[in-house]
Parts: C-alpha cells; structure tokens; sequence
C-alpha cells in the first residue's frame, strides 16, 4: 500500500476522494500527497497554489495530478463542470498542474 499523507482523505470532494481510494492501492514504494499548498512566482507574480495530488516515486519521479469532478466538457476554450444538473466554469487542470 502506498504512503498517503494525510493517512486518511479528510476533504468533502468526492472525485478526490476516488482518487486517493485508488491511489492508496500503489505499491509500498509510492509516496502520495493530498492537497499540496505551495507558493510561487507564477505568471510574472508571487502567489498561492494547492495541488490535489502529488505522486512520488523514487524511480519514476513526481507526479501531479489535478481533479476534474463531475462531468467534463470544453466549450469554445472554456473548461465546464456539470455535476447534479448544474453547470460551473472550472479552471483547466493542464495549466493548474504546470503551474
């Protein structure tokens, strides 16, 4: 089993909550990290950022990973979550991730 930290998903998004599920089930040489804040010159300015996962591994590096809940879609650029009937402009998780 991975290591996970925190040990136990103590957030209310269930797409994440998935996630780290799926993600506790690598290998005891894999290292994950929920909710990652960090802080950074990005786009020209000092600022805040959070990661929803982190992946670590002594052999194949670092991975981040962003979570998109719901369903998915792109309109004209713009990134849609619809989730339960409802629709919401969310934040494209290529660009939260390379940031």
């Amino acid at each position: 089993m991975a290591k996970m930290y925190p040990p136990r998903f103590t957030k209310t998004e269930r797409g994440e909550e998935k996630v780290f599920s799926l993600l506790s089930g690598l290998s005891d040489d894999w290292m994950v990290f929920h909710s990652v804040l960090w802080q950074s010159e990005r786009r020209g300015r000092q600022g805040d950022g959070e990661s929803d996962f982190a992946i670590l591994h002594p052999k194949y590096g670092l991975l981040i990973v962003e979570v998109k809940g719901g369903t998915i879609q792109i309109r004209n650029g713009v990134w849609i979550s619809s989730r339960e009937g409802s629709e919401r402009e969310t934040t494209n998780p290529f660009e939260q991730a390379r940031d």
